[in-house]
Parts: structure tokens; C-alpha cells; sequence
């Protein structure tokens, strides 16, 4: 006879109908079954209102773009439609509108940016871009239009300006607004293009700055400018480079060989102008540092600031270390914070008498060497003041490459100069002998 097995439904009818009851481990089991099925049921709900909720943001986003639009189209007067942004709420929701109003030229290009000299405008495009917090898809809600001004509606005495403004990859960069001051003056944003158009300006000088929250210039600035002029019946072209900027976090050396921690620290990339390097005074183990320009080669980086602290740092008359090379590079990501830990040379400096006697609590003094003729070195100087020596004589320190200069205040010190070199491994020895 063959003995079909009971389903777990039958068992527990079968139990609970009997004597034996439901045992703990069965309790428990059933307890977390139902659990999970309400935790799937709590997800669902979750689930289902968040995609209401977006779908309902998306609706009025898109209501919102399209009320602009009409209202652009609407116009008769053509130097009223500018570019601008500003904020609605709706349900208590706050929705946040960019309308770029950028010419298009009848050269065929996409932007008018990107023309040259002699773009000529036949349109004007509207666009209108809906942002909202808390969207889960993060994606905006855009509506564009096309508006051909009448005929005289550009002077042909004037000129333009075309401003275009792109990252670190080449991308547009969208939102960024641009002031043109001079003769005239404007307030205009970059389109989905990373073109601002500024039509119609007066022959003259312009300086035109640009803007936007968070992003920053390879040279670290916030409000960069350039200046040009405007000729009658051409087009100005500006470029701009600014994306969004990242923290770089240096560690200095603890520990055994703890470093001196009043010195600069330097950053460089090949495209930081004039130099490609960028120097920060400061204390401390940790240095952050803010604005950084999210490089796609990302940051080389040494301490101290002299010519010869800089691994590839160059004499005049050659490199001060054949085969030197700076730590790094640390990669940077827009708007992400990078860190890295800064080498530095180990210097044990040891104090002690002609006898070779060590001289314990004696305060060591080191001068980076200013260097002389065609080596700049360190012409501003470097100085610091180490801890008094053990009982052994001896202080432990990392300090930034070059040649240092090591002394006391104790009478018949000797000066004695070394170089740290960072083509060399290991820990470097000092030695200062007092009379």
C-alpha cells in the first residue's frame, strides 16, 4: 500500500484537531511565514505609493514646462524672452524651472556656440526644464519650442556673444549662468547644449563671468571671467571649463617618524596654469582640501613647497633627481571626496658630543637650504623645530624632500646639511655634534 504524504496544511489541521497540539519550532515557523509575507505586502504598499507619488510629481512637472512654454510662444516682443529660473510649489511639493532662451543659427550646427564668427540667427529655442527633490528616478521633465522672430527683429550693426561651457569630460554643462557686461549688459543660463547666446549687443568690450553653485574652474574658481570685444555683424565665441568640485583629504606621516605638521602641502596636474602645480599652507596630520577640480588624470601630490621638495622638481640646470617621481595620482570623482596618504622622507637625527657621547633634551632646528645660483631651491625657507632628543640622543621626524640644513642652539653645533632624496628607500641618518 502506498502512503500519501500529508501537505504541511493537513499536518497543522491535523495536530491542532488532535492531542498533540502545535510543538515551539511550529509556532515559530508559522510566525516567521507570516513575517515575511506582511514584510512583502509592506514593500508592495511602499512600492505602489512611491510610484504614485513620482507619476503625480511627473504630471505636474510636465503641466508646469508646458504653462511656460504657452507663455513663451504668447510673446510679441522678443528682447522680453530671456533666460531665467525660479521656484513653484505645488501640494507642497517645490518644483524648481530653468528657461534657457537660446538663438539657433542657419549654419546647421546644434548650437549656436559652436558656429564660429559668422553664425547668423534664424530662431529662437525655448527650453524648459522642471526639477523636483526626492525623485526617485531623478530624471527632469523638459519641453522645448522653436520661435522665428519677425523680420528686423536683429539689427544688423550689432553682434553676439556665444558662451559655451563644458566639464571635465567634454559634456555640456546646463544651468550655469552668465553675466555679459558692457556696452549691454545681460543674465542669461546655459542650455541642455552648454550654449549661452546673448544677440543683439552693441560693439564694444564685454567681460563675460560665469557661475554655478558647487562647480569650480581647473585653476579652482568659482566665478571665472573672460574678457573680449563685439563687432558689428559677428559672433563672439567664449569657452569655459568647470565642473563639480571635490575635496582631496592628504594624511601626513604618523607613528614611528611622525611628520612636521606646520608645512605646506602641493597638488599638481599637468593643466593647473601657469605651473601645473597648486601649494596649501596649513597644520595639522589630515589636510582637506575643498573646491578641487575632479581632473580625470586626478592629482600628484608631495609635501612642502620648495623647488627641490617636488620629486620632479627641476634646478634650472636639470632634474634634482634623475628618476624621481611624484606619489600618485589620486583619481577624483565630481562632487566625491578622494584621499591619499603623502610620503615623506624618515629622518633619524641624532645629537652628540665629539666624545660621540648622545646628548638627551637637546632641540633640533631644521632649515630647508635656500639654494644659490641658478638653483631656486627653496628661496623662501622652510623651518622647524623637532622634539628634544631621547635618551639616546635621538629625534625621529618625516620631512618633505630636499636639502635640509640640521642644527641646535647648544654651543660649538656643528651645521650639518643633507639632502633627502626620494629616488632613496629607508631611513635617512642626521647627525649633529655638539662641543
Amino acid at each position: 500500500m502506498v502512503r500519501r504524504a500529508l501537505d504541511p496544511v493537513q499536518l497543522v489541521r491535523r495536530r491542532v484537531e488532535g492531542d498533540e497540539g502545535l510543538g515551539l519550532i511550529e509556532v515559530m515557523v508559522a510566525l516567521f511565514i507570516f513575517s515575511m509575507l506582511m514584510s512583502g505586502v509592506a514593500y508592495g504598499i511602499t512600492q505602489s505609493l512611491v510610484t504614485t507619488r513620482e507619476s503625480r510629481a511627473r504630471e505636474v512637472a510636465s503641466n508646469l514646462a508646458s504653462a511656460a512654454i504657452d507663455q513663451a510662444r504668447a510673446t510679441t516682443d522678443f528682447s522680453t524672452l530671456i533666460s531665467d529660473t525660479w521656484t513653484q510649489t505645488v501640494d507642497g511639493q517645490t518644483y524648481t524651472l530653468l528657461q534657457t532662451v537660446t538663438d539657433q543659427s542657419g549654419t546647421g550646427n546644434a548650437s549656436p556656440c559652436d558656429g564660429g564668427a559668422a553664425t547668423y540667427i534664424r530662431y529662437k529655442r525655448v527650453s524648459v526644464k522642471v526639477d523636483w527633490p526626492n525623485s526617485s528616478s531623478n530624471d527632469s521633465v523638459r519641453t522645448d519650442t522653436l520661435l522665428t522672430p519677425g523680420l528686423g527683429s536683429f539689427d544688423p550693426l550689432t553682434g553676439n556673444i556665444g558662451t559655451k561651457v563644458t566639464d571635465a569630460t567634454g559634456d555640456p554643462v546646463e544651468g550655469a549662468e552668465v553675466i555679459v557686461t558692457g556696452p549691454d549688459n545681460a543674465d542669461v543660463f546655459t542650455d541642455d547644449h552648454g550654449c549661452a547666446f546673448v544677440d543683439s549687443l552693441s560693439p564694444g568690450s564685454y567681460t563675460v563671468s560665469v557661475s554655478l553653485t558647487g562647480y569650480v574652474t581647473p585653476q579652482g574658481a568659482a566665478n571665472p571671467s573672460q574678457s573680449s570685444s563685439v563687432s558689428t555683424g559677428s559672433t563672439t565665441q567664449m569657452a569655459f571649463e568647470m565642473d563639480r568640485a571635490s575635496t582631496l583629504i592628504l594624511t601626513l606621516p604618523t607613528g614611528t617618524f611622525p611628520a612636521v605638521t606646520t608645512g605646506p602641502v602641493t597638488i599638481a596636474n599637468p593643466t593647473i596654469i601657469p605651473s601645473g602645480k597648486l601649494t596649501f599652507p596649513g597644520s595639522g596630520v589630515s589636510r582637506t582640501l575643498t573646491g578641487r577640480y575632479p581632473f580625470a588624470s586626478g592629482y600628484e601630490y608631495f609635501a612642502g613647497a620648495c623647488a627641490d621638495s617636488d620629486p620632479e622638481g627641476n634646478s634650472g640646470t636639470g632634474p634634482y633627481y634623475v628618476g624621481g617621481n611624484r606619489a600618485g595620482p589620486v583619481s577624483m570623482t565630481p562632487g566625491a571626496t578622494s584621499s591619499a596618504a603623502v610620503p615623506m622622507a624618515q629622518v633619524s637625527v641624532r645629537v652628540q658630543t665629539l666624545l660621540s657621547l648622545p646628548v638627551s633634551g637637546a632641540v633640533v632646528t631644521v632649515t630647508h637650504d635656500p639654494g644659490s645660483g641658478t638653483d631656486s631651491g627653496c628661496p623662501t625657507g622652510e623651518t622647524y623645530t623637532l622634539p628634544a632628543t631621547d635618551a639616546t640622543g635621538t629625534v625621529n621626524v618625516s620631512l618633505p624632500w630636499g636639502k635640509w640644513k640640521f642644527t641646535t642652539a647648544l654651543p660649538g653645533t656643528s651645521n650639518t646639511s643633507y639632502t633627502l632624496n626620494p629616488t632613496v628607500t629607508g631611513v635617512n641618518s642626521a647627525l649633529v655634534t655638539v662641543a
